[in-house]
């Protein structure tokens, strides 16, 4: 279970987040509800590797400060709320970036982070930019 550690700067400020991932084959190994990726219409596959994001911090109370999309699971601690098949260890740490900034885009300026994701289509690689050049927001990672 890896842990991945970011830091999101924007402008003066920096944010930790931290998370970890979770592998699993089929939905009892699961932290997360089938109903729950019923919502997002892609419900990962018995048999093919899958990918959650715990999220350890900012803890569920600042988090709950924020418009943060969260989703409790089986556990009771707070997931990445990405309701799809995030079938590699990459691309899950890739979603943790995007909701790592998108939750400090919302909590400084207001915009929801599906929202920004709509504006640039859908892609991460254009959500980066534009929070770096719109926003001043980046991401930096360190894995442990």
């Amino acid at each position: 279970m890896p842990t991945i550690r970011l830091t999101v700067t924007s402008g003066d400020n920096s944010y930790q987040f931290v998370a970890s991932l979770h592998k699993s084959r089929n939905a009892k190994e699961r932290f997360l509800e089938t109903e729950f990726y019923l919502r997002g219409g892609s419900v990962p596959k018995d048999g093919v590797p899958h990918f959650e994001v715990e999220i350890l911090s900012p803890d569920t109370e600042t988090l709950r400060g924020y418009r943060s999309h969260i989703h409790v699971g089986k556990n009771r601690n707070p997931f990445m709320c990405y309701p799809a098949h995030l079938p590699s260890k990459e691309e899950a740490l890739q979603w943790f970036k995007a909701w790592s900034a998108g939750t400090i885009l919302d909590k400084e300026t207001g915009i929801d982070l599906n929202i920004a994701l709509n504006a640039v289509g859908g892609s991460r690689e254009k959500l980066f930019e534009m929070l770096k050049d719109q926003h001043s927001i980046e991401v930096l990672e360190t894995e442990e």
